[in-house]
């Protein structure tokens, strides 16, 4: 008799949830945790009423677990061992399901970015093709994204104007690729190339000097150390002084004076030179050397170096 009553009252709660009769009040994990093995047209039911009702069923089928991720796409994280059918049809219908799956191949990578383009934030061991597809879809995915190749970081900023803002030093070809997209993204763009800033504005600003450029003779020489300072090098046994300095960058030239160089030593000054350079075309070709007048300890002799060198603007960005 109790067996009987049951039954029958497991049929009426699922003949009700079927037709929907119980409405908004009905909760089917409850009803779950009420009927005592229920079969698979209850929980296909309950399933479709609230997806993550599957976490009450024990071992649901592949029907069930259909159901249960076409219903709500995390309901997966409730299901042991999914087969990649049931991981498809979760990413498709929510693409950060994905944080629930262990070890998904290309294909639900793929599903998932397309469903969510910044799922990849929650794959490991990505597959380059996800992460072409991610930002193709959505180009600031980017920014979740832990060193992006160079195909990535081109699909990113094709997608999205903005893309490039999250991209480390981003290389010639890439920052050309963002302002072709849109030439708004210079505005994102660090010290931009300057065939990428002509590109934009036809005309560019140059701060980059011709690093590592000597000037010498056999008693001193004066090198460019990097763009902002300048190594003076002493190969004699006396003191020199450095009665000026001159450094010459394009139309430019900034004197310094009087810097003494102790004997088989050398002084690391600022370079006086500090304005930037305007150019119209990558054909264009700035000046840069140095004119040195100095004199060795113990003599009154002054003695000059002169040199420089127009560089074209691709050998100043090497």
């Amino acid at each position: 008799m109790v067996h009987l009553l049951r039954f029958l009252v497991g049929g009426v709660i699922l003949s009700l949830l079927l037709s929907g009769c119980l409405g908004k009040n009905v909760d089917p994990i409850q009803v779950l945790k009420s009927t005592k093995n229920p079969d698979k047209d209850v929980q296909l039911a309950a399933v479709n009423k609230n997806g993550a009702a599957i976490e009450y069923i024990q071992n649901p089928d592949k029907d069930v677990q259909f159901a249960a991720v076409n219903k709500y796409g995390a309901a997966i994280k409730y299901i042991r061992n999914p087969d990649k059918d049931v991981q498809l049809a979760a990413v498709n219908k929510y693409g950060y399901a994905i944080e629930y799956i262990q070890n998904p191949d290309k294909d639900v990578q793929l599903a998932a970015v397309k469903a969510s383009s910044d799922a990849n934030y929650y794959i490991k061991n990505l597959d380059n093709n996800v992460l072409v597809a991610a930002v193709n879809k959505y180009g600031d995915a980017i920014k979740y994204i832990q060193n992006p190749d160079k195909d990535v970081q081109l699909a990113a900023v094709k997608a999205s104007t903005s893309a490039i803002g999250y991209i480390k030093n981003p290389d010639k070809d890439v920052q050309l690729a963002a302002v072709k997209a849109g030439t708004a993204a210079i505005y994102y763009i660090k010290n931009p190339y300057p065939s990428v800033a002509l590109y934009v504005n036809g005309s560019a600003t140059i701060s980059q000097k011709s690093v590592g450029y000597i000037a010498s003779d056999k008693n001193l020489s004066i090198i460019l150390k990097n763009n902002s300072e300048i190594t003076i090098s002493n190969s004699t046994n006396s003191f020199i002084n450095v009665k000026s300095l001159a450094e010459y960058f394009g139309k430019d030239i900034s004197m310094i004076k009087n810097i003494l160089v102790p004997p088989k030593g050398e002084v690391t000054i600022l370079a006086p030179n500090k304005k930037d350079q305007i150019i119209s075309s990558m054909n264009d070709k700035i000046t840069y050397g140095f004119a040195v007048d100095y004199t060795v300890a113990e003599s009154d002799k002054n003695i000059s170096i002169f040199k420089t060198k127009a560089f074209a603007i691709s050998e100043l960005f090497e």
